[in-house]
C-alpha cells in the first residue's frame, strides 16, 4: 500500500489533500480543502493498483447510489471523476 503521508499537500483538481482519514482494501480517504474558497471536503481515492475497470465501476456505482440519498446524517456527494 502506498504511503498516504506522501499524498498530503497533493492537489486533486481544485482541492488540496490536508490529512489522511483512513484506508481500505481498494482506496484511501483524505480530508481536503478547496484552494480558492476554503470549503472542507472528504475525498476518496481508488488506489492505483486497484484502478481496474471492475473496482472503478464499483466506486462509481457507490457514488451514484450516494447521489440519490438525501438525509442530514448522510454526506452529500459533490463530484465523481476519473483522474489520469
Amino acid at each position: 500500500m502506498p504511503n498516504r503521508s506522501r499524498r498530503i499537500g497533493q492537489r486533486i483538481g481544485e482541492y488540496r489533500l490536508v490529512r489522511a482519514l483512513g484506508s481500505g482494501g481498494a482506496g484511501e480517504v483524505f480530508a481536503a480543502v478547496h484552494e480558492v474558497i476554503g470549503s472542507r471536503v472528504v475525498i476518496k481515492l481508488l488506489r492505483p493498483d486497484r484502478a481496474g475497470s471492475v473496482q472503478r465501476g464499483r466506486l462509481l456505482g457507490e457514488a451514484r447510489a450516494l447521489a440519490l440519498l438525501e438525509h442530514p446524517g448522510i454526506v452529500k456527494l459533490l463530484h465523481a471523476a476519473t483522474l489520469p
